[in-house]
């Protein structure tokens, strides 16, 4: 009768430390979700500040059309899977960015010249988003990898998952 009582306890303590890793897991798990839509936002954002300057810059570059096509694809991937494409495009971006900024009409231009602000504090934005969205990352990553939780983890489907680097056009 004791064993059994004893038995009953421990299965009733595991339990519960059970279910309070998997809620845990869970939380973590949506505040890296929400995580990500708040860079995914900011992220657009400056796509859709970008594709107004290589139109704003239309005449003065050539084969703006293949920017403003890679614009619009890269938005069509998931913030998960866009990290790589991320880096490779924003170092195309950067060097686009530079070129038009040489050019002496749009460097007089007023509107280019706000566009260039709106750039600036859109970095900015993404750099903060960044920040919360590899946080949250790391939080998740370290409860889904520690030692008792990791078993909970494995048995109910949570896998660690990667932080986000974002390579900035302005600086």
């Amino acid at each position: 009768m004791i064993g059994f009582l004893i038995f009953a306890i421990l299965i009733a303590i595991f339990a519960y430390f059970a279910i309070k890793t998997y809620k845990e897991l869970v939380e973590l798990r949506e505040l890296r979700r929400a995580a990500t839509t708040g860079m995914d936002k900011a992220l657009i954002n400056r796509y859709n500040i970008m594709e107004n300057l290589i139109v704003f810059s239309k005449g003065f570059i050539e084969d703006q059309n293949r920017f403003v096509v890679k614009l619009l694809q890269v938005r069509l991937v998931p913030i998960e899977e866009r990290a790589a494409i991320e880096r490779e495009f924003s170092d195309e971006l950067g060097t686009l960015l530079a070129m038009i900024s040489e050019i002496p009409q749009l460097k007089a231009d007023k509107d280019f010249t706000t566009l260039r602000l709106q750039l600036a504090k859109a970095e900015k934005i993404i750099h903060e988003e960044e920040e919360a969205f590899n946080e949250r990352t790391l939080e998740y990553d370290k409860a889904v990898s520690s030692f008792p939780k990791k078993i909970i983890a494995i048995l109910a489907g949570f896998k660690p998952v990667s932080t986000f680097e974002v390579k900035y056009l302005t600086r």
